[in-house]
């Protein structure tokens, strides 16, 4: 059990564990006798965390670090975790040369770089293990990529290369309005830049804007290959996808009841359009 290895805390907090933690007490797994039991010392241990935190100086602003050592030690770091649990007939590593490779999986242009909400902090930088192999690979290699089975419970976001703000920067770019989309020429309030498809706006404020206001999200997406494209759509208040101009999901009017932002708001609608590799479409929410 976490608890027993010097695990500090593990969330979720509240009725995830605490049930679990029960069981382990009665099942003699856990000490919670007198004295210096497991869960005192977990507890002093966190408290005493906490105490050394407030002697640390608040910066004003808050700041980065984004060094070359840092993310030598991040590679190694993820390198040294990897385990080879299976390598029947000594099939790994591949014995060059070879003129081709396969990379097969809904994960491998995929940069999962934390666990959760409560862990999500913008990384300085994603490596994708698609982009990974690629760069160990020489250029005469030929690389043949397929998704295979999605295994996906929400669509991949919008980032990395594939998309880009109208001025052509990365990622998609947010207006704030005081007006709905039908009034013409209505005036821009504020401007957000966001480095994916996702956003939340607890705690966002405007002196010029009301509680009720209205948002217009932007971005050109160009994929890499033809075919069927999946879009998803979830929100919490009410929102529409537009592709190039025409109104692929409608989640405004009627809605379905999700977990989307801890349950308040609906399912991700779905809906597919065929799109043409190195053609820039105009996403619009």
């Amino acid at each position: 059990m976490v608890l027993k290895v010097t695990t500090h805390y593990e969330g979720p907090n509240g009725f995830v564990v605490e049930h679990v933690i029960q069981n382990a007490s009665v099942s003699d797994k856990i000490s919670l006798l007198s004295g210096r039991s497991t869960i005192d010392t977990r507890a002093r241990n966190v408290l005493e965390f906490a105490q050394r935190c407030t002697k640390v100086p608040v910066a004003a602003e808050e700041g980065g670090r984004d060094l070359p050592e840092d993310r030598l030690l991040n590679r190694k770091l993820a390198g040294d975790s990897v385990v080879l649990l299976k390598n029947e007939g000594s099939q790994l590593p591949l014995k060059r040369p070879f003129k081709s490779i396969a990379l097969i999986g809904p994960n491998l242009k995929t940069t999962s770089f934390c666990g959760g909400v409560p862990a999500y902090l913008q990384p300085y930088y994603t490596v994708s293990p698609y982009e990974g192999i690629v760069a160990q690979l020489p250029p005469d290699v030929e690389v043949r990529y397929q998704i295979g089975a999605s295994g996906n419970g929400w669509n991949p976001l919008l980032q990395g290369d594939m998309i880009t703000t109208p001025e052509g920067s990365p990622g998609m770019r947010m207006h704030f309005y005081s007006q709905s989309p039908s009034v013409p020429d209505r005036e821009v309030s504020d401007e957000s830049h966001l480095p994916d498809s996702s956003w939340q706006l607890m705690g966002y404020s405007h002196p010029k804007l009301d509680k009720l206001f209205y948002a217009t999200v932007e971005g050109d997406l160009v994929i890499q290959e033809s075919g069927p494209f999946e879009f998803g759509l979830a929100v919490y208040g009410s929102a529409r996808l537009y592709v190039d101009g025409q109104l692929l999901i409608d989640n405004s009017l009627v809605q379905r009841g999700g977990t989307f932002f801890f349950g308040k708001g609906t399912v991700e609608e779905k809906a597919q359009m065929h799109l043409v590799s190195g053609r820039k479409y105009r996403i619009t929410i």
